[in-house]
């Protein structure tokens, strides 16, 4: 259900608080494996700063792997979110400020992995499957 894309969002605002992803591994089946079958590492342990307690717990619920374990839905999301005491610090202005002075670092270091990484690519070919 809809509950998948606020895994979606959980990924997302823990990208943006951490500047990684909830999970890495060598290959894209070792990625989905980790989303699969491990919790993530709370976003404070992984800067290794505090973030607020309760968006914290927002965002790992949101990464729950039971999605009955996620927020009911968007609303309830957004609700939450907003009841957060640091959205108060926050409005479009600040966002949009946010993203002019961090966007384009965020866009290269996405556009050029490091040399250790790689390309987390599967290809199936679909058209001999019958031939097993």
């Amino acid at each position: 259900d809809a509950r998948a894309d606020l895994y979606a969002l959980g990924a997302v605002g823990y990208y943006l608080l951490t500047g990684k992803h909830v999970f890495d591994g060598r290959t894209i089946v070792e990625v989905c494996s980790k989303h699969l079958l491990e919790a993530p590492v709370a976003p404070s342990a992984r800067l290794g700063k505090p973030i607020s307690a309760d968006l914290e717990a927002l965002l790992l619920e949101c990464l729950a792997k039971a999605p009955g374990d996620r927020p009911a839905s968007a609303a309830s999301l957004r609700d939450r979110l907003l009841a957060c005491p640091d959205a108060a610090l926050y409005d479009g202005t600040r966002a949009r400020s946010w993203g002019k002075d961090r966007g384009p670092a965020l866009r290269a270091a996405s556009e050029s992995p490091s040399s250790d990484e790689r390309a987390l690519t599967m290809a199936v070919d679909l058209r001999r499957r019958d031939a097993a």
